[in-house]
């Protein structure tokens, strides 16, 4: 009893949940020939369901993602991933994000897996493992990132997703790392410059 009540300040969290529901159809006719002579035409619907869940207490935030998708002919195409002649891969499920945040008033720190937009989404828009802090600055806003976009996790010397290379190792020798730094400058509300800096 006494550890029970210790830990209820514990669960004593701002909980909420948030959600998005999508489905597109598609019908392509003509695919690969431009001539109606060959049966070239194909229909699917594509479907996603997003949970997000998060927890907020104090100066920290934990956020976790959960993306569902569903059997016969609907689901998520995953980057790589092939499915039946052209639609989505069917009995899919992803933990799209997990990260905590924690604005700790001189910096805003966070880790985990989560979406990044760098370069308003035309540099990076996809979720990564990864390390970000923003600094403020004044006008100015300092923003330091290491990303793994894609980690080598085979233990069989095999790539589990050949469409963004050739075969790899597990350990660290063979993920991708993203090393990236912004500053970005704000002087009046019209105004706005970014310098990018990554490797």
């Amino acid at each position: 009893l006494v550890v029970f009540f210790s830990a209820l300040p514990v669960f004593a969290v701002d909980l909420k949940f948030t959600g998005d529901y999508r489905i597109r159809g598609f019908y392509t006719d003509n695919l690969t020939d431009q001539a109606d002579s060959a049966d070239d035409a194909t229909a699917f619907n594509s479907m996603r369901f997003l949970l997000t869940s998060t927890a907020s207490a104090g100066v920290a935030k934990g956020v976790v993602t959960m993306d569902f998708t569903s059997t016969a002919g609907t689901g998520n195409m995953r980057f790589g991933e092939a499915g039946g002649a052209y639609g989505p891969k069917d009995d899919t499920f992803a933990l799209l994000e997990a990260y905590i945040k924690a604005d700790l008033r001189v910096a805003m720190v966070s880790g985990g897996r989560q979406m990044f937009k760098i370069g308003h989404g035309i540099l990076f828009d996809d979720p990564a493992d990864g390390f970000v802090v923003d600094v403020p600055l004044g006008p100015a806003k300092l923003t330091l990132v290491n990303l793994k976009p894609f980690d080598c996790s085979s233990s069989l010397g095999v790539n589990p997703n050949p469409a963004i290379g050739g075969g790899c190792t597990s350990g660290t020798s063979d993920d991708t790392d993203l090393y990236f730094g912004n500053v970005s400058l704000r002087p009046t509300s019209e105004m706005a410059a970014n310098l990018f800096l990554g490797i």
